[in-house]
């Protein structure tokens, strides 16, 4: 055999064994599909500050109901909600992050399945958390973000499951301006 009929018949393959991927696989598409609730919330940001005492900015965001109900409410969360706040409130500005408090729930028993192109994939996490972490207006710094994460955890840890496979950290503020 030449090189080039080497590299058809190799190919001829890598489309057979593609075809039959395909066809083994389910197309169906689900038709409808459903949003998670979420509530409105007031978050005081670290690095947006006005006036001469630096008083942090506020920004009204989008928080996951089951988030903030797992990490214990929208009070421990350092937020307020958008209904209690007389004034309007901006929405947050283009590429801006807010500071998050990220958790995974571990599984006793990790469970071990190959996908259909034969990697071994485990999994050790039943479900994942994410909600904007904040402090009061006047108290906005990492120490205080820090020490609220810290109440936050303990008051947690017993829903974590095992936590030799659960996580639990906290994401800092991002706010790029100049981001392309």
């Amino acid at each position: 055999m030449t090189t080039s009929s080497r590299t058809r018949k190799r190919q001829y393959d890598a489309a057979v064994r593609r075809e039959a991927f395909l066809a083994r696989t389910d197309r169906s598409v689900k038709e409808s599909v459903s949003k998670r609730p979420k509530t409105s919330v007031i978050y005081a940001s670290n690095l947006i500050k006005t006036g001469s005492p630096s008083i942090s900015e506020e920004f009204s965001i989008q928080a996951s109901e089951r988030a903030v109900a797992f990490f214990g409410g929208i009070a421990a969360l350092g937020l307020r909600a958008l209904a209690s706040s007389p004034d309007p409130i901006p929405s947050a500005p283009r590429f801006f992050t807010p500071a998050k408090v990220n958790a995974a729930v571990g599984i006793g028993t990790p469970t071990a399945k190959r996908s259909p192109w034969g990697t071994r994939v485990v999994r050790s996490k039943s479900a994942a958390y994410s909600a904007a972490i904040s402090a009061t207006i006047a108290n906005v710094t990492y120490d205080a973000i820090d020490a609220r994460a810290k109440t936050i955890y303990t008051a947690i840890s017993g829903s974590l499951g095992d936590l030799s496979y659960a996580m639990f950290y906290v994401s800092p503020e991002i706010f790029n301006s100049y981001k392309v």
